[in-house]
């Protein structure tokens, strides 16, 4: 699975089950897909561009401490775009870029986030009934767009040029690396 993910890898620190034990403990259930990465990958650099949560201290911060700051900023945009008498999932507010992403404005407030990019757009999850979906919001939290149901195979859509319907028509496809972080 490594090498197919990745073309080059440096690993510097994975997260340990007992960690993803106690992460789980404190927000709930993670997608199986999530749990094999932090438990492989770990901390780190993903195609040169996201930085993935995990559930240890990082420099970066925490997975906690990091999904908490983009909750309470994407909070915060909700209550001031519907203070100025806007709506959820309404142009420019969680606008579904994709048919999949219909109906996740109104459960905002479920997101869990898991990764930024270095470009600021934010990655989170939302759980169903018997699945968790992938979701990439832009960086003002104006879109979102479906990644998938499973982190490992959104990673390496990354690669190709489903990146565009992914994180938008101006990225192209990323590098096949991840770099671990001290």
């Amino acid at each position: 699975m490594t090498q197919r993910l990745f073309a080059s890898i440096q690993i510097t620190r994975a997260a340990t089950q007992d960690e993803l034990a106690a992460l789980e403990t404190a927000i709930g259930d993670l997608p199986p897909s999530y749990r094999t990465f932090a438990e492989t990958y770990g901390t780190g650099r993903t195609n040169d561009l996201l930085l993935i949560f995990m559930p240890f201290s990082c420099p970066s911060g925490t997975f906690e401490d990091r999904g908490r700051g983009l909750t309470d900023v994407l909070d915060d945009f909700v209550a001031h775009w519907i203070a100025d008498g806007g709506r959820l999932g309404d142009l420019d507010c969680l606008e579904p870029y994709d048919e999949e992403s219909v109906g996740v404005a109104a459960r905002y407030n479920e997101l869990v986030f898991f990764a930024t990019s270095e470009n600021g757009e934010s990655f989170c999850w939302l759980r169903t009934d018997d699945r968790f979906a992938f979701y990439t919001l832009d960086r003002a939290f104006l879109s979102v767009r479906y990644g998938g149901d499973d982190l490992l195979a959104m990673i390496g859509d990354m690669q190709t040029d489903k990146v565009k319907r992914l994180l938008g028509t101006g990225y192209e496809p990323l590098p096949s690396s991840f770099v671990g972080l001290r």
